[in-house]
């Protein structure tokens, strides 16, 4: 008994809906600031793309969690038609007009990427912290398109409660 009222008392803490509540379709360019799931705690900063891919809308997220260990994940929507290697899969991120990141990518599920290294992850959160549009372009072998593209409209409260997340 008193585990289930521990797992009340945490749930009710946080700041999003609970984690078996399904996360409402994002709207066309929508960018909004979450609390990540009771495992890893934290914030995460997500934006969605304006062009459909498979019905979907592709999503950039950057995420802090609970030790302030940033992280930034890719939802690209389309899964490659065949698996990309373990190394050598590289993207070039734009944040802003600041200069051409070039980073090694992991692919990990169906369209879902990450940067391969811990300190491109640190290096591409704090950049989108501080930009207002974001590019991606891929290797064409395995995404349904080249070129992805997030506008980031955030609040300067959601900006605070980020970095503070991502400065423990």
């Amino acid at each position: 008994m008193k585990r289930i009222i521990f797992f009340a008392l945490a749930v009710s803490a946080c700041d999003g809906p609970p984690a078996d509540k399904p996360r409402a379709a994002p709207v066309n360019g929508r960018t909004y600031v979450e609390t990540n799931d009771d495992f890893m705690g934290g914030l995460s900063l997500v934006s969605t793309e304006s062009a459909l891919v498979e019905g979907q809308r592709p999503e950039i997220s950057a995420s802090c969690n609970q030790d302030g260990a940033p992280s930034l994940h890719l939802s690209l929507v389309h899964a490659p038609d065949r698996p990309p290697p373990l190394r050598g899969v590289f993207a070039d991120f734009r944040f802003g007009g600041w200069p051409k990141q070039h980073v090694e990518m992991a692919w990990f599920d169906k369209g879902r990427w990450m940067p391969r290294e811990k300190d491109a992850d640190r290096r591409l959160v704090r950049a989108m912290l501080k930009a207002d549009h974001v590019s991606v372009t891929m290797p064409g072998a395995y995404v349904a398109k080249r070129e992805f593209e997030w506008d980031i409209h955030t609040s300067p409260a959601d900006v605070r409660r980020m970095r503070k997340a991502c400065t423990k």
